[in-house]
């Protein structure tokens, strides 16, 4: 298997002497678009007064940072890099030039299943020292390209082991959040919760049905432990509102419009909602984690954000064998609606959901692009093909 090397610049316009830019959704991007499965990403400023750095993109964190490289590197210490007795240089910079040596110029992070691997609170963060100006920033994908369907009987063992190692939640700590935050998030958990936990009577028929005309009773088995955890995350969140004291509720015009269409249909068709909802839902909880420094509900979301990417791989492989042996045009037709659907559920979610997707998102714009990139990591592989036109 051959190693595949893609190498993009990328420009940032800066604005100010000391600045710090977010890049990890346009890495993120790079990575989707590579292609590549397993490898590394490479990061590096291409200026020696610039650095890149792995770390919490946290407004009063990146304050303090900016703080401790001002006290490090003060302005009018004598440098002699400023001095023309030792030096050539006409931009007296040398405070950036030394600030910029304490980050590091880049940074080196792994690929897995196509997707670049970060801690839940680590972004990818441009340390300008010398702005304003256009900086640039090398991004280097290296690796291999690897497709991989998993069978059913291993998706079956993953969600058991999934399920049986619960996640470790400080519960005391959702007691104490602020009146401000309940506030901020009210209305949107409550929505989150009551949608997690479906019953998935019209899910488990049709997988069943499927499962009896392909032969493939993992998949029917493994499809009820998927429905399982999407209720232990609904657990989840619904202990959390007791605590904090947030009632639940039992119904909304949204959540019913949603489980109203994921019965229109068969098997195809309720995975592809699934899908949707899905999706969003891997912009959405690290929204609501930012939402409140409460570390149970930050747990809880970190949780429900790394199984919301087993699920999305999950179910893109079983319509990846569903489409399999079909024409490539209807494949298209396929993805073209279902980017309209998400499209639709998208905007219904930042209506409903705004106050708490602005904690990480400036715009609507800002957050479709990254509702966008997630679906492009799950349903082409590197932007050239189709996943769901790949068989097993």
């Amino acid at each position: 298997m051959s190693t595949t090397i893609i190498r993009r610049v990328l420009k940032n316009e800066t604005r100010q002497r000391l600045e710090f830019l977010n890049l990890t959704p346009r890495i993120e991007e790079v990575v989707s678009e590579s292609g590549i499965g397993e490898g590394t990403v490479m990061v590096q400023s291409l200026h020696s007064t610039a650095a890149t750095i792995l770390n919490e993109w946290q407004e009063a964190l990146l304050d303090d940072l900016r703080r401790m490289m001002e006290a490090a590197v003060p302005a009018g210490g004598g440098w002699r890099h400023d001095d023309p007795r030792y030096s050539d240089c006409t931009r007296a910079n040398a405070v950036s030039h030394l600030r910029a040596m304490l980050l590091g110029p880049g940074v080196m992070l792994p690929v897995v299943d196509g997707r670049l691997v970060r801690g839940t609170w680590q972004s990818i963060i441009l340390a300008e020292m010398d702005g304003p100006r256009t900086c640039s920033v090398s991004v280097q994908v290296m690796g291999v390209e690897q497709p991989r369907v998993r069978a059913s009987e291993e998706w079956e063992a993953w969600f058991r082991r999934s399920l049986e190692n619960p996640p470790e939640i400080p519960w005391e700590s959702a007691a104490r959040i602020t009146d401000e935050e309940r506030e901020r998030i009210r209305a949107s958990i409550q929505e989150f919760q009551l949608g997690e936990q479906s019953e998935g009577r019209h899910l488990r028929q049709a997988a069943r049905e499927y499962a009896r005309r392909s032969g493939d009773a993992a998949y029917a088995r493994g499809t009820e432990l998927f429905i399982r955890e999407e209720q232990g995350h609904a657990a989840l969140l619904g202990r959390f509102m007791d605590l904090a004291g947030i009632a639940r509720v039992r119904h909304t015009w949204v959540d019913a419009v949603f489980r109203h269409v994921r019965k229109l249909a068969g098997l195809e068709t309720s995975i592809c909602v699934l899908l949707t909802a899905e999706l969003i839902a891997k912009v959405y909880y690290p929204a609501l984690a930012a939402a409140t420094g409460c570390p149970a509900l930050r747990a809880i979301c970190a949780r429900i954000s790394k199984d919301e990417g087993s699920h999305v791989q999950f179910h893109c492989e079983r319509l990846a064998m569903m489409r399999a042996r079909r024409a490539p045009v209807r494949t298209c037709v396929a993805l073209a609606l279902q980017r309209l659907l998400l499209a639709g559920a998208a905007a219904v979610v930042w209506f409903h959901h705004e106050p708490v997707l602005r904690v990480t998102h400036s715009s609507m714009a800002d957050y479709w692009r990254c509702c966008q990139l997630e679906f492009r990591a799950a349903f082409h592989s590197g932007g050239r093909r189709p996943v769901l036109a790949e068989s097993n």
